[in-house]
Order: structure tokens, then sequence, then C-alpha cells
């Protein structure tokens, strides 16, 4: 915990949001690996190459976390001075939130975690503030990624809903693709 608020608190100025991946890269594997009661061995994030956006297209969420071979999530990250709220970040976080069932939209200052309810729309399962200029690790931040850790795959009960998940899934990595 302690280098990823360091790298926060080196970088206020003048940095771009990919310094900061390998430090949360780091953070999460520690964060999952040190947790007994998430029984999460063998936990690795990466940053995703093709997280690149261009144009209209969206791209893909900056991080994938994996336990395993098993995907757990995603995590959109913007830099701490950039606002969440912000319009110009709509329509990829909407695009996420439809195709993806367990992300967080993260600038290190506010985390929100979307995961699908039963009938696979996407709903805000939890929300944490985190001043990391003072806090270790919120509370609320410890709860928001305990969720995300135990996140599990959207499961479909019926061929409807199937086709319904992949179908949102298969849109978002059509785009990828001219």
């Amino acid at each position: 915990f302690e280098i990823l608020i360091s790298e926060l608190n080196r970088l206020q100025i003048g940095y771009r949001e990919e310094s900061l991946y390998r430090p949360l890269l780091d953070f999460l594997e520690a964060y999952a690996g040190g947790r007994e009661y998430l029984h999460m061995l063998n936990v690795k994030a990466t940053n995703n190459p093709s997280s690149t956006s261009i144009g209209e297209n969206v791209g893909f969420p900056d991080i994938e976390v994996r336990q395993n071979r098993r995907l757990i999530g995603y995590i959109e990250v913007k830099s701490p001075n950039q606002n969440l709220e912000n319009p110009n970040f709509s329509i990829q976080f909407n695009r996420y939130k439809e195709s993806l069932e367990n992300i967080i939209f993260t600038n290190f200052k506010s985390w929100v975690l979307y995961t699908w309810d039963k009938d696979g729309k996407p709903q805000k399962t939890a929300q944490a503030s985190w001043d990391y200029e003072t806090d270790i690790i919120a509370e609320e931040l410890k709860k928001l990624l305990t969720l995300f850790f135990e996140g599990q795959a959207y499961e479909a009960k019926t061929p409807h809903q199937l086709a319904l998940a992949l179908a949102r899934k298969t849109k978002l990595l059509s785009q990828q693709v001219d």
C-alpha cells in the first residue's frame, strides 16, 4: 500500500495515468493475497495493452484481474486530477458497464464498482472515497475491493439471458476490430 501511496504523492503533477498502472497492479495483487478470508491465491493483475481509445472506439479497460485463469473483473483508471463524473467519460463508462459484469472505475480518490444484477443489468454495487494522503486504506475501499474480488461471472439461467450477455460482450469486442 505504501508504494502506491508514495507513487500517487510523487506523481501529483505532470504524469500520465499509465505511470500509475504498475503500482496499482502490485497493490491489487498484494491486497488480494494478503486477505485470508478472500482465499485469493495466484491473483494476477495486468494492464491491458489494447486499452487505447481511438475516435469513437472506446477500447478496453486498463486493467484485467484474474485468479489463475478465472477472470475476476476489470478496472478503468483515470488520473487523480480527473473527475469520474466528467461527461467526456460517459460513453466509455456506459459501454463498459453494459458489457462487463464486474468493473471498477477509479481516479484513486473515488472508486465505483459496477456489477450486473440477476437480470443482467448494470448496477452501482459500491462506492468509496480514499484520501490516500492520510488513510493507509479506508474501510469503505476495503469493502469495495472485497466485493470486487468476490465477484462472480454473470450466471445466465435461460437461453435468452445467455444470448443477451454474450451479445453485450460481443458488441464491445467487435468495436475493437476494424
